[in-house]
């Protein structure tokens, strides 16, 4: 495995790869971003553009910025990537196929992840050979938090190597320890996640539905909104 994250692929081009993008071109990673429907819809390309530079104009100035590059086809997409995170909707049998399409056309080095906060990589990761380097980093919408979950065969190297990286952009939880005398933090993030839930996913419904409304923030409108990241984050991550 390459000691060093250079290149960056999110595959999605909804509201959370939208946010990763902008999050993660500040701290001077190239971002490729890929959507199935670029190469059809010139007009997705340019949405996606405008969301992201104007997201960018509120990033904090970090120095040389990284560049962006979008695509249609996933093989471009992947070319000469380090780390892929996936930001698709909370579909597990979409999730596999992705994941599967991506370990055939990945570089044998590169890190598969999920943005998922309510699949585990460990349910994605059946059809993936490269299991060691399979894993969750689930991004917040506007805290700048990471977790950091392990699949069942995630070695310990792709989790130190995923580490710090976040800690790169600057994104990663506090320690466990930290959490025990902090019981406001869990409480604050819990909090936010019901927020965005409540203002993002309502305030989306009437366009979309109340399902693709909580496809769209990453959150599955089937299921209970639950904290497992904040119990499995960091090296000291549960199987």
């Amino acid at each position: 495995m390459t000691n060093e994250i250079k290149n960056v692929t999110v595959i999605g081009a909804g509201f959370m790869a939208r946010h990763i993008t902008a999050l993660i071109v500040p701290y001077s990673y190239n971002v490729h971003v890929f959507y199935h429907r670029f190469d059809t819809n010139p007009s997705a390309i340019d949405e996606a553009k405008r969301i992201i530079e104007r997201l960018l104009k509120r990033a904090p100035a970090t120095g040389h910025q990284g560049a962006i590059t979008y695509h249609g086809r996933l093989s471009e997409a992947l070319k000469d990537t380090d780390l892929v995170t996936e930001s698709i909707p909370e579909n597990l049998e979409l999730k596999k196929k992705v994941f599967a399409e991506i370990d055939k056309a990945a570089a044998e080095h590169v890190i598969i992840s999920t943005n998922s906060s309510s699949i585990p990589a460990s349910k994605i990761e059946a059809p993936v050979k490269r299991k060691d380097k399979v894993l969750n980093l689930h991004f917040y919408p506007t805290i700048k938090m990471v977790d950091i979950m392990r699949g069942r065969k995630t070695s310990d190297e792709t989790l130190e190597k995923a580490k710090k990286w976040v800690e790169s952009i600057e994104c990663l939880p506090p320690s466990r320890k930290e959490r025990e005398r902090r019981p406001d933090l869990q409480q604050s993030v819990h909090g936010h996640k019901q927020r965005m839930l409540r203002l993002v996913g309502w305030r989306l419904r009437e366009y979309r539905g109340p399902r693709q409304s909580m496809e769209c923030i990453q959150w599955n409108a089937s299921r209970t909104i639950r904290l497992d990241g904040l119990d499995r984050v960091g090296c000291s991550c549960g199987r």
